[in-house]
């Protein structure tokens, strides 16, 4: 089911969450056909409290990177 998902997502992950291990994003990575992992450096659960300005670029570039679509 996932693998037919065809939309862009964006995956924003900490490498030091203690209740959501790294794995598990890299496995949502391989199951989304159009995904984007980013790991966020020096933040654990709550990535956009951690990491707010990484958070907020991060997701910046990713909705101005992917393609619009047509009316």
């Amino acid at each position: 089911m996932l693998r037919g998902f065809g939309k862009p997502v964006l995956l924003l992950w900490p490498r030091k969450a203690p209740f959501f291990p790294f794995a598990h994003a890299q496995r949502w990575a391989e199951l989304l056909p159009d995904a984007h992992l980013v790991e966020v450096p020096d933040a654990y659960t709550f990535v956009s409290e951690d990491q707010p300005e990484f958070t907020a670029e991060a997701i910046a570039a990713f909705v101005t990177a992917a393609p619009r679509p047509a009316r």
